[in-house]
């Protein structure tokens, strides 16, 4: 009976493992097609190639160094399988380097045909501030072949970062602004940082430009260290350059002594001195119909004057004997103005032929009233 049952449990995990394998398989399996076939490192001006896995890089780099890292990829999938692998995402990191945070790059996604090979680079620039040590770079990559089997590669070397012993760098000069012209306020910033091993003490600074009437000195003191402020000498220097300066561009000089005036760093910056031009106002043109600007001359205007004179018409007299007189007031004509006209009859009312006529049926009818009147008392009597 134990027998039987054993088996019967032998038979159950075959089958469970065999579902598993089948699921995992279903689910994609893990590759080992895609290699990196070579790595070359630049840093600075030196080129070491072939670095292996696990190596640290012969050339060691300095704050601020450039590393570029060139990568080939292989698809190690034979022709004869013919399965590209696609899509490939890769990560380049340098672990740890900026105050302890990673200096990252991302590359383009690529493809790689079977028993082919992909070169690819990518370049960093090392911080000024970074401590003296060992560094590990990893190239991260991980794509997709044909059948869907996930192809992945790790790599990992490692940078070693030396400083000099005793070294400053002038990592800033501002000019603002850097072209002046009527306001000739200007301002320089500065920023010098220790970036070698050791302290250094008693440090002069000398900023010059003798045509600008530029004349600065501080004595500062930089410490050894890594993203710590004491590291750094900074000063802001006001000046303004004198009127008369002509227009020109004319160099300013930063130079600092430094490990007991054996060793000195400089730089310069151009300042740009143009021609002061004042802009005069426009002068506004009279809105009365004066002369506008820029016009030579005199626009008059000149106004009718109206007439003092006052016209009388006589009218000759009528059969009545009557004699009449109109008398027409001067009429005032506006610039701009049409001139009215003044119509005068010289007809007079009793000389009408209407005025005549009525006359005469009056007389008449009067005449024929007497008459008849007459006639009345006549028979009446």
């Amino acid at each position: 009976m134990v027998t039987i049952r054993t088996a019967t449990y032998l038979i159950l995990g075959m089958i469970m493992l065999a579902a598993l394998a089948a699921g995992v398989s279903a689910a994609g399996a893990k590759g080992d097609d895609l290699l990196v076939s070579n790595v070359d490192v630049k840093i600075g001006s030196k080129t070491t190639k072939s670095v292996d896995q696990g190596e640290t890089v012969s050339r060691e780099a300095v704050p601020g160094d450039k590393v570029e890292i060139k990568i080939e990829f292989l698809n190690n999938l034979t022709s004869d399988e013919d399965l590209d692998i696609e899509d490939v995402d890769t990560t380049v990191t340098i672990e740890g380097i900026d105050d302890g945070d990673d200096l990252e790059e991302d590359l383009d996604t690529f493809d790689i045909r079977a028993g082919s090979h992909k070169k690819e680079t990518v370049t960093f620039t090392l911080p000024l501030e970074v401590g003296e040590g060992t560094f590990d770079v990893t190239i991260d990559a991980e794509g997709e072949d044909e059948n869907g089997t996930t192809q992945s590669v790790l790599m990992t070397f490692a940078i070693e970062v030396q400083k000099e012993k005793h070294e400053l760098r002038i990592v800033k000069a501002d000019l603002a602004p850097s072209t002046v012209s009527c306001n000739r306020n200007a301002q320089l910033a500065v920023d010098v940082l220790n970036t070698g091993q050791e302290d250094e003490e008693d440090n002069t600074i000398t900023v010059i430009g003798s045509e600008l009437g530029v004349d600065f000195k501080d004595t500062y003191s930089v410490y050894e260290g890594e993203f710590d402020d004491d590291m750094h000498f900074t000063r802001l220097y006001s000046f303004t350059v004198p009127k008369d300066v002509a227009p020109g561009s004319y160099p300013i000089a930063i130079k600092s002594t430094f490990d007991d005036g054996r060793k000195s760093v400089s730089k310069s910056v151009d300042m740009a001195v143009q021609e002061c031009v004042v802009q005069e106002k426009p002068v506004t043109p009279p809105s009365n119909g004066g002369s506008s600007a820029g016009t030579s001359g005199t626009s008059t205007s000149t106004a009718s004057k109206p007439s003092d004179t006052t016209t009388v018409v006589v009218t000759q007299p009528s059969s009545t004997g009557q004699t009449t007189a109109q008398v027409i007031q001067p009429t005032t004509v506006q610039p701009g103005a049409s001139k009215p006209t003044a119509t005068a009859s010289t007809e007079s009312l009793f000389d009408s032929p209407m005025f005549l006529i009525g006359i005469i049926i009056v007389e008449v009818l009067i005449v024929v009233v007497g008459i008849a009147f007459v006639a009345y008392l006549m028979r009446r009597g």
